[in-house]
């Protein structure tokens, strides 16, 4: 991580990020013909810090992704 990044500097790169993803997502309907739905990140944490029945928000380094289509969507 940069430290002497900004407020400004953090919105303008997850702008950016967004348009980014926004492309790969049309890009991959276009292509497929399938819509996705929802994007899942999931992360890394210890399970020794959260009991199984906790669901903090976890912190950790992202492990997947998951993309979740509407197959009955396909147009």
């Amino acid at each position: 991580m940069t430290k002497n990044i900004t407020i400004k500097d953090v919105k303008d790169k997850k702008n950016k990020m967004e348009l980014d993803i926004l492309k790969l997502i049309r890009d991959f309907e276009k292509d497929c013909g399938v819509y996705a739905s929802y994007i899942n990140l999931k992360r890394k944490r210890d399970k020794d810090e959260y009991p199984e029945e906790v669901s903090p928000t976890i912190k950790g380094p992202i492990i997947n992704v998951e993309v979740n289509m509407d197959l009955d969507l396909i147009y």
